[in-house]
């Protein structure tokens, strides 16, 4: 029978440190959110952070990849530095938090967009647009 009530005690400690973690980790990346969405990320292998980064699937049917492609046209048709690309990869994730973010946005919608060391799933040309407001100086 202790061992039954002790057993209940760990799973729901277990379970309140898991939910604080959560929580944690939740806050964090609203706070390393801007307002066009577009969360702080370790830099990509290889990225110039003069070009956009549009990752999706690339000569692809579908819908994901259809969406990267028009937003990677968008942005080269108004002069921006853009490259699509199918593959992206991270080779130093320095924390908990760090990770959290990268697996958040990598985990979202396609297409993914790094734009100067930030990125986001699925944005609109119009969120991309306001990011590179930000960096104007980096994209003439």
């Amino acid at each position: 029978m202790r061992f039954v009530h002790l057993l209940m005690v760990l799973c729901v400690a277990y379970g309140s440190y898991h939910f604080w973690q959560q929580h944690q980790i939740s806050r964090q990346i609203r706070a390393a959110t801007d307002e066009s969405g577009f969360i702080e990320m370790p830099t990509p292998d290889g990225q110039d952070q003069t070009i956009v980064y549009v990752i999706a699937a690339e000569n692809c049917p579908h819908e994901d990849a259809q969406r990267a492609d028009r937003l990677a046209a968008a942005l080269s048709e108004e002069h921006i530095p853009v490259q699509r690309s199918h593959h992206v990869g991270f080779s130093a994730i320095h924390d908990n938090a760090e990770a959290a973010r990268v697996n958040t946005v990598m985990n979202g919608e396609l297409p993914i967009v790094f734009v100067h060391g930030r990125a986001k799933s699925n944005p609109t040309l119009e969120d991309v647009q306001n990011e590179i407001k930000k960096y104007t100086h980096l994209f003439q």
